[in-house]
């Protein structure tokens, strides 16, 4: 297999390589020409590219044209309209672009030296303008913002990446075609419409779906001059309220992305046809002319045990609340479960009572009414909760809590995921994971530090990715915290463990540079000092305005700390500690205190520095274990996917748990840049204290 075999230019990647090999293969079977011999000599052949390049295309058409008769779609609409089916040669084949791209110019030669008449599908929105397709932005997660509604799909580009579909950019970054190109290509080719802006239109309300529809075919006979008769759905996204729209603006045909072929009986507002890859070999448009590719495509195209996600028209919670079918709880009737409409839609006030219902079975929290307020309508941060229910009751919910992170060189608000919960009974229909669906249609990142083995295993299968893993790490400082501990990890009686630490092990655990557990000063930097902080202000948050050191770190938020602070939701003491070097300030740390079941416990919710060492974070961890030993706890927790900060917690003594995955959905946005620097997330505080079994809060079904 020759250079021009594989496509221009040549790609070594293994996928790449594999398509290459079994389009060969499939080739040289001679099914691709018995395939053509059947359905495609007296049925139509639609084509369609995106951006070719020249040597890619002289050598497609140098295949087609020995096997193929080229006609213009308007001679193959006309013969399906007016019935003179006769009048079609055989092998008949229409070749199309879609977008309107800068580099088809340079194809316009290529064309007549073919005897091609092809039609460009032209984006009016974008076409003789320096705008830019949304599509082709860096960064983002194309397939994820295509099911956005279209209006939120523009907000969450906004956010990610700054784009606006009537923002001009510079000439040298154009992308579509100009006016003066589209006047030298008119005498080659027709053109037709391939929306405004290239929406997915299913997403659009009726009102945006006639701007994109009408709206382009009047754009471009103005731009052109000429008419406009025929239409290509973006994406391939149609339905019968498209078909009518369409045929309503007074469009000839369509074309869709069904594989297949034309005939005298075909829909002209459903034309079949065979996508080619823009680089592909020659063996892959045999391949993709057999339409098998294609119709593989369709029957695998997606995760196996994973229902397809609907998108908007199935959860609209931008306009209103999504009603699905639900299958019958287990052990109830059937036809009594499937007659229950369940509604998802976000969180609203009325809804405590029944979250507080819920969360009776799942987490041993407060069933105050205080707390339930506190916990739903006083945070500042708890920006989403998506709520399923049947009547007033709430059967399954997911939180996100709103952070700031401070991501690269800019700021990127995320949602923390956790409370991650659906009743047993109604996880067999898949209505956690529905919940969750609901939650991943808001236009931020959502990340979350699952311990469970459900979210690990169904996460990543909705489209999450693994960016980081963090480690929990514990400080026992008492007998009876060690006997517990080594009573978890192997099952050794509790009195033998409080026996082992009493005899020796309390020498090994405590802390370096002559620190007590009980808390002296130990051994500082060089006009070192670590000073108390009553709130969390500017001494704080101005550590994380200048260069770091980390790609991803979270921004403390005054205003949910101090929600966290009040007794309504008694998540406990916070102390807060700054460290100075030479009267400079180099970090901060956050310590919690709270008590469980009798027990004093303590946690390091945060500990960072925005240039960090190894000195330096091995200093700031045994000050801040100094710190929080004073108040007594039996043992101290932290966490940490920086590993300059866990080889400091271990240096301080600290016991190292399992690990577990950093998951991350983009949302509309980039992926986050490394190193990621997370020490607390939302589903760690206040909420942990209360937890009946580890993971309890996160049983998706």
């Amino acid at each position: 297999m020759n250079s021009d075999e594989l496509g221009s230019p040549v790609r070594a990647s293994f996928p790449r390589l594999a398509t290459e090999v079994g389009a060969a293969l499939l080739r040289l079977s001679g099914l691709p020409s018995a395939v053509r011999r059947v359905c495609a000599r007296r049925r139509a052949t639609i084509i369609w590219y995106h951006d070719p390049d020249p040597a890619t295309l002289a050598r497609h058409l140098d295949y087609l044209s020995h096997r193929y008769s080229f006609i213009s779609l308007d001679r193959l609409v006309d013969a399906i309209r007016n019935g003179h089916w006769n009048d079609i040669p055989d092998y008949p084949l229409v070749l199309t672009l879609d977008d309107g791209h800068r580099g088809n110019v340079e194809l316009n030669p290529l064309f007549g030296r073919y005897g091609v008449v092809p039609i460009l599908y032209l984006c009016s929105g974008v076409v003789g303008s320096l705008r830019q397709f949304w599509f082709m932005r860096s960064g983002i997660d194309k397939a994820m913002l295509g099911r956005q509604p279209h209006a939120r799909r523009l907000e969450m580009l906004q956010r990610a990446v700054g784009f606006a579909p009537e923002k001009d950019y510079p000439s040298s970054e154009r992308q579509a075609l100009s006016v003066d190109e589209l006047v030298a290509m008119e005498a080659s080719v027709d053109f037709g419409s391939h929306s405004r802006t290239h929406p997915m239109l299913s997403t659009c309300t009726d009102e945006e779906c006639r701007e994109e529809v009408a709206g382009s075919r009047k754009d471009l006979e103005t731009l052109l001059g000429r008419d406009c008769r025929h239409f290509s759905y973006p994406g391939g996204d149609r339905d019968e309220r498209l078909r009518e729209m369409v045929q309503e603006a007074g469009y000839s045909s369509a074309r869709g992305i069904d594989v297949g072929w034309n005939g005298p009986d075909t829909d002209p507002y459903n034309l079949k046809g065979m996508g080619v890859a823009d680089h592909g070999s020659v063996n892959r448009l045999a391949a993709e002319l057999s339409g098998i590719p294609g119709l593989i495509r369709r029957l695998v195209g997606r995760p196996r045990g994973v229902r397809p996600y609907r998108g908007p028209s199935r959860f609209r919670a931008a306009r209103t609340p999504a009603r699905i079918r639900a299958p019958a709880p287990t052990g109830g009737s059937g036809r009594e479960g499937i007659s229950r409409e369940v509604e998802i839609s976000p969180f609203h006030p009325d809804d405590v009572s029944a979250l507080r219902r819920l969360g009776e079975r799942a987490w041993d929290r407060p069933r105050s009414e205080v707390f339930g307020r506190w916990r739903y309508i006083d945070c500042p941060s708890l920006d989403a909760i998506m709520v399923a229910r049947r009547g007033n009751d709430c059967l399954a919910t997911v939180s996100g809590m709103r952070r700031l992170y401070r991501v690269g060189g800019g700021t990127t608000a995320c949602l923390e995921m956790f409370d991650w919960y659906c009743l047993p009974e109604w996880r067999r229909g898949g209505l956690g994971t529905a919940v969750m669906q609901a939650l991943m249609e808001r236009p931020e990142p959502v990340l979350c530090v699952v311990g469970t083995s459900a979210p690990v295993r169904l996460l990543p299968r909705m489209g999450w990715r693994v960016i980081a893993t963090s480690h929990p790490f514990i400080l026992p400082l008492d007998g009876s915290a060690m006997g517990a501990e080594l009573r978890r990890r192997s099952g050794l009686p509790a009195p033998l463990g409080t026996g082992l630490f009493a005899v020796g092990v309390r020498t090994l655990l405590r802390p370096p540079n002559g620190q007590s557990l009980r808390g002296s000063s130990g051994q500082a930097p060089r006009a070192g000092r670590m000073i108390p902080v009553k709130e969390i202000g500017s001494e704080v948050t101005t550590l994380y305005d200048g260069p770091l050191g980390y790609g991803t770190v979270q921004i403390p938020d005054p205003s949910h700390q101090e929600w966290m602070e009040r007794k309504d939701g008694g998540a406990g003491r916070y102390l807060a500690v700054r460290f100075d070097v030479e009267g400079e300030a180099v970090g901060w740390a956050l310590g919690r205190v709270f008590s469980r079941g009798g027990v004093v416990e303590a946690a390091i919710v945060e500990i960072f520095a925005p240039r960090p060492t190894p000195a330096l974070y091995e200093w700031m961890v045994g000050g801040m274990v100094s710190h929080l030993a004073r108040l007594s706890p039996r043992f101290i927790r932290a966490r940490a996917t920086c590993p300059i900060l866990g080889r400091a917690l271990q240096r301080n003594r600290f016991l190292r748990g399992r690990p577990k995955p950093v998951l991350f959905w983009p949302g509309g946005g980039p992926p986050l840049p490394e190193p990621i620097h997370i020490a607390r997330t939302a589903g760690d505080e206040p909420f942990s204290p209360y937890a009946r079994g580890e993971g309890r809060g996160t049983q998706p079904g």
